[in-house]
């Protein structure tokens, strides 16, 4: 062991971590000699007691769940619950055990070989690992910024609406110059004592842990499907009905997994506990820190998203036609439509009859129809009806008219139809013989009054017939308006608006600042800069870019998207450090043997399985969305001809 002291770089001392990249507190020598004696003494002492004894010094895996706490896995719930209900909930817990293998084993190597990862990286392995390695986690770092300030400008917006009764009130590029300079603020001046910041610090972490309570109150009261609750745990591969994969499901899939663990958090980690001066007496205290801290906080405020989300948003009304074998058209009776809120239509249908040569396209009518209500009650379920709403929708979508004319806005139902070749068995782009087509409706009130007695109708093709339960009536949660809903049976509307913008302001405010701090810190490492004075001001504004972000308008869609993308930064670390974990002139006398080797290199080569998968899974998508845009469609797949929305 006697080289690893010797090594260069090996012994910078750990308060200089610290400093550099506020992890922890200045390390108090006398506290942290008694620290090791103490928990030199835990160690020998039997389970129960001594997991009491290590709860009162856990914290390094607490900056991993303020990191992974962010828009991306806000937004990845908040999709994946409106969107595929309790289908998805084995994603996140299984990508978090996966990466429990990985982080146990940096904590291992930090604790008890106390070399920084980087350099470890650089001189044990190759520079260029060790420089790609920090080059993934800076990027992906500057990628994640973009969607931390799309949620933080939507929920402002939508917050300001409330008090100004319209909508995006506050142009983009004031809300993303007034978050930089307020972040910039706030880091240029960490580290300097300030009490307003660790108020400031303080309040988000509160206002975080309000709103994952608050969905816990949520799933309290909508209760859950036990059946469907464990169905969800059982891991299912995105497959359609003919077999092939859903390109949809993979990429929330991915998405979840990607924002799970990402590749800055694998460079962090090392670092928080080599600054906090923990030992070879640490080792088993920070495998019951990451489980306490990490994992289990972790599972369980995405779980209650995911499952709060599903029962308020992923159904909505009753499929009464389209489900059943032998069903000729769609029916769906949604009821109510609140005031700005929407409800998307799914169902796919097969191509049964050849296409005449001289028809490119096949397709779908339908019909929406909807009473308005009183629109000074318009939340009261008890308001009576006032009269019909009608609206002709092709081209752009005007206001409705009723029969008796209410005072205030009326409401403006905007029937919208995205439909694609969800398989194309031929590949020539034109719906044939044994082709599917979905056809997502989506049928929003843009106006202040609530609509009632909704009702969609949809008549497909006589030569496409509908695929057998793929009929959903669904708000896919794409913006802070649309989620908000969420909160609403336990706070009310208006209420759980103002809740919800809260609690995600602090999510993305918070995911902010972090990243700020980790692109300083991982470019001080990289190329051996001192992190102070202008040279640290200026790293840390390396991902300011991420503040064009408010100008992008879905930012749950931003989040999943960001995070499906950065999951193919993630397979080099974890090869990287099961490498170092398995190499004797590294580990030294703390390198596994027998079968506890043989344990931890069957986790460790699991996780990089998945996440090797998923990363090529992403890439092939992502070629495959972008090769469809850039080529000219050969024929238009399919329309939806006539939408109204009549009495």
């Amino acid at each position: 062991m006697e080289k690893l002291s010797k090594a260069e770089g090996a012994e910078r001392p750990a308060e200089e971590l610290g400093t550099k990249f506020h992890i922890g507190k200045p390390i108090d020598p006398q506290r942290l000699e008694q620290e090791r004696k103490t928990l030199d003494e835990l160690n020998r002492k039997p389970f129960f007691k001594r997991i009491v004894g290590f709860s009162k010094f856990t914290g390094p895996a607490y900056i991993q769940s303020a990191v992974t706490l962010g828009a991306g896995t806000a937004g990845g719930c908040l999709v994946a619950g409106s969107q595929f209900g309790y289908r998805l909930l084995w994603v996140q817990p299984l990508a978090m055990l996966l990466g429990m293998f990985m982080f146990f084993a940096m904590a291992k190597q930090a604790v008890l070989v106390r070399r920084r990862p980087y350099e470890a990286m650089s001189k044990e392995l190759h520079f260029g690992f060790a420089f790609v390695f920090g080059l993934s986690a800076l990027l992906s770092s500057i990628i994640w910024h973009f969607p931390q300030y799309s949620l933080a400008g939507d929920v402002t917006n939508d917050m300001a609406g409330l008090v100004t009764g319209t909508r995006n009130p506050i142009p983009p590029l004031i809300l993303g110059l007034g978050f930089l300079a307020f972040s910039t603020f706030i880091t240029w001046n960490y580290g300097k004592g300030l009490k307003g910041i660790k108020a400031y610090e303080k309040i988000l972490k509160v206002m975080v842990w309000v709103i994952v309570a608050a969905f816990a109150l949520v799933l309290l009261k909508t209760g859950v499907n036990w059946k469907e609750f464990l169905a969800g745990l059982v891991p299912r591969l995105p497959k359609l009905p003919d077999g092939s994969l859903d390109r949809e499901q993979a990429t929330v899939m991915i998405a979840l997994l990607g924002a799970t663990v990402g590749v800055n958090m694998v460079f962090l980690y090392p670092y928080s506990l080599l600054a906090r001066g923990w030992t070879k007496e640490h080792n088993r205290l920070a495998y019951f820190d990451l489980i306490v801290a990490m994992f289990l906080p972790f599972v369980l405020a995405t779980g209650f998203v995911v499952l709060a989300t599903s029962n308020t948003l992923h159904r909505r009304g009753t499929v009464e036609s389209g489900n059943n074998p032998g069903d000729k058209a769609v029916v769906v009776s949604v009821g109510r439509i609140s005031a700005e809120s929407n409800i998307t239509v799914s169902f796919d249908v097969i191509v049964r009859k050849p296409l005449a040569s001289d028809i490119k396209s096949v397709s779908c009518q339908a019909e929406v129809t909807c009473k308005e209500v009183a629109p000074q009650k318009s939340d009261d379920p008890d308001t009576p009806a006032v009269g019909d709403a009608t609206v002709t929708v092709l081209g752009s979508a005007i206001p409705p008219v009723s029969k008796s004319k209410p005072k205030g806005k009326p409401p403006r139902l905007v029937v919208a139809n995205r439909d694609k070749l969800l398989t194309d068995r031929d590949g020539n782009g034109v719906p044939t013989p044994g082709d599917t087509i979905r056809y997502d409706v989506r049928v929003e009130n843009s106006g202040e009054s609530a609509l009632t007695e909704l009702v969609f109708r949809a008549q497909p093709d006589a030569g496409a017939e509908l695929v057998v339960g793929s009929v959903q009536s669904r708000t896919i949660t794409r913006s802070a308006v649309e989620a908000t809903r969420v909160l609403a049976p336990v706070v009310g509307a208006v209420f759980g608006r103002l809740m919800f913008g809260v609690g995600m302001l602090a999510i993305a405010l918070s995911s902010i600042t972090v990243h700020m701090l980790m692109c300083a810190f991982i470019l001080s490492e990289m190329f051996g800069i001192d992190a102070t004075g202008w040279k640290y001001r200026l790293m840390v504004l390396t991902p300011a870019i991420g503040a064009f972000g408010v100008a992008l308008k879905v930012p749950f869609g931003v989040g999943v998207f960001c995070s499906a993308s950065c999951v193919i930064f993630l397979p080099m670390a974890y090869i990287c450090f099961m490498v170092l974990h398995n190499k004797k002139k590294y580990m030294g006398e703390a390198m596994p043997r027998g079968a506890k080797r043989l344990f931890w290199n069957a986790g460790m080569a699991l996780a990089i399985i998945v996440v090797t998968a998923s990363a090529v899974v992403s890439i092939a998508i992502n070629y495959g969305e972008l090769k469809s845009r850039l080529q000219k469609p050969k024929a238009k797949i399919a329309v939806v001809e006539r939408a109204r929305v009549g009495s």
